[in-house]
């Protein structure tokens, strides 16, 4: 059926082509056998016609087929969803990973996989919440089931932020309901009897009503190839240095004169703290800047905000570094309308 059709199709239109030329000069030259001619060509048409409606019925039918057979062809004799790390790498120029997993997971299965930040790491990382540390946990990706494996290409979403050497972990999840991985869901049942069924797998109801998750515990993977941690936060250091070495030292009385003119500029400032409020993630202060024989002169204040809380108390003595931002107005206590320079903190020691 799968030639004849075509091919019947084919010999049909050529007829159709040939006969609906012959007709034509039949009907200029005035030919009797004119008519036959035009109603052969019509029922060649008409062939054509049906066998392209019956191929298009035979396609689509077969698809619906192949869906089916692929749906009732998953047959789970296990208690327990795996999976198994073949292929593991870390491109550190381009900040990114390969995975490739096994799975007994059926095939056509969306699954998420993740990459954690690490579990295990090296000497030198006292605190589990460093900066350095917190940036290194990547999103979870969707992918699919293909042949018995998941695999997996991951760019970190910065390239200036290397993964360091240590171990680290990959997990799957995959969810499983009457609109996510139906044929799945066919055949595990409710979370109750997949639950009962595959007791070493973490399962937990989704937000989708009706539907679960099945969740795979990691494993750990190691990075040797990157950069060390001690060597990552020596590096950053010299940056901060190097940063600090290039802001500008202006008097106050530049930057009170024309703020707007100086702004974006990175510059550096002494001074005495007069005022500092914090609440859980920022700080404001108004430092005085200038420098005098009894102290610093409480009429040059400039304005400071920074992203983040510090040690420092009113009456200390800090720098700060930062960007100028044009100047702020603010009301006072009293009611005046009170103008300084602003900056923008980076750094505050």
């Amino acid at each position: 059926m799968d030639m004849v059709l075509p091919l019947l199709g084919v010999g049909s239109a050529f007829a159709f082509v040939i006969l609906l030329i012959i007709a034509i000069i039949g009907w200029m030259l005035k030919k009797k056998w004119k008519k036959r001619i035009f109603l052969a060509s019509i029922i060649s048409l008409a062939v054509l016609l049906v066998c392209l409606g019956i191929d298009k019925i035979v396609e689509t039918n077969s698809k619906s087929v192949s869906k089916e057979e692929s749906q009732e062809n998953i047959d789970i004799t296990f208690d327990k969803f795996s999976y198994k790390v073949e292929k593991f790498s870390y491109n550190k120029d381009e900040n990114s990973i390969d995975i490739e997993l096994s799975t007994n997971i059926p095939n056509g299965t969306e699954v998420n996989i993740g990459f954690n930040k690490m579990m295990v790491i090296e000497e030198g990382i006292k605190d589990i919440d460093d900066p350095v540390v917190k940036q290194l946990a990547w999103e979870k990706a969707a992918t699919e089931v293909k042949e018995g494996k998941i695999k997996l290409h991951y760019d970190g979403s910065d390239k200036e932020t290397k993964l360091i050497n240590g171990q680290y972990g990959v997990w799957l999840d995959f969810e499983v309901g009457s609109l996510k991985n139906e044929q799945l869901f066919a055949e595990l049942g409710s979370m109750e009897e997949a639950k009962s069924r595959f007791k070493e797998n973490t399962i937990s109801e989704t937000a989708d009503k009706g539907e679960y998750s099945i969740i795979i515990g990691q494993q750990f993977l190691n990075i040797t190839n990157s950069i060390s941690y001690k060597e990552l936060k020596k590096q950053e250091q010299e940056a901060i240095e190097q940063k600090k070495a290039s802001a500008k030292e202006l008097r106050f009385a530049e930057l009170e004169k024309n703020p707007n003119k100086h702004a974006e500029e990175y510059v550096k400032f002494k001074g005495e703290i007069l005022q500092i409020m914090e609440d859980s993630t920022s700080t404001v202060i108004r430092l005085a800047v200038t420098k005098e024989s009894y102290g610093y002169d409480i009429s040059d204040v400039v304005y400071i905000t920074y992203a983040g809380t510090t040690e420092f108390v009113e009456e200390d003595i800090i720098t700060v570094y930062g960007t100028v931002k044009g100047s702020h107005t603010y009301e006072s206590q009293a009611g005046h309308q009170i103008t300084l320079p602003y900056i923008e903190a980076e750094i505050i020691e």
